[in-house]
């Protein structure tokens, strides 16, 4: 997968959950900031499964342009509407701006104040950065195995269809 793909992919789906979440935001008055994150999620979840369906009934097959097209077009409109609605288009989305400051700050002074929740999330990120790290060890040493740099060698000693355990040989 190319960095254009994964740029393409994050964006539309930053546009789709934004477009739900602006449009959940004018209820700030009867829902809580809980209830229009889980909403959000709710009808992001929604659109993607229906034009998933939609056009795996038009196509046949599921393609990612129209897909992505698809996507853009209902929740542009979904921001319009959303955008429309309110004179002051500024001052509105300042506010959301305002109210997720705020949200992520609580976020970040409750995990400090918890001793556990700390160590939670510190394995939590520990655990992103660790697999990444081995990621791009292992795609450093499979570039020195095929140069004939690294001159480890290993034996198998159990290996199905799935694992392959090796023990390391001096």
């Amino acid at each position: 997968m190319n960095i254009i793909n994964i740029v393409t992919y994050i964006t539309i789906n930053l546009l789709l959950f934004s477009s739900w979440y602006f449009f959940l935001f004018k209820n700030k008055d009867y829902l809580s900031f809980t209830d229009r994150l889980i909403g959000t999620f709710i009808l992001s979840l929604t659109q993607i499964i229906f034009t998933e369906m939609l056009l795996g009934v038009v196509f046949k097959k599921l393609y990612a342009m129209p897909l992505f097209l698809l996507n853009i077009s209902i929740s542009s409109c979904v921001l319009i509407l959303a955008l429309k609605q309110r004179q002051q288009t500024t001052s509105y989305l300042k506010d959301i701006f305002i109210e997720l400051k705020n949200k992520i700050n609580w976020f970040f002074s409750v995990i400090k104040a918890d001793l556990v929740l700390l160590c939670i999330f510190g394995l939590f990120l520990m655990n992103l950065i660790e697999d990444k790290w081995i990621d791009r060890t292992r795609e450093l040493l499979g570039r020195f195995w095929w140069f004939g740099i690294a001159q480890e060698k290993f034996k198998v000693v159990y290996s199905d269809e799935i694992y392959k355990v090796v023990r390391f040989i001096k």
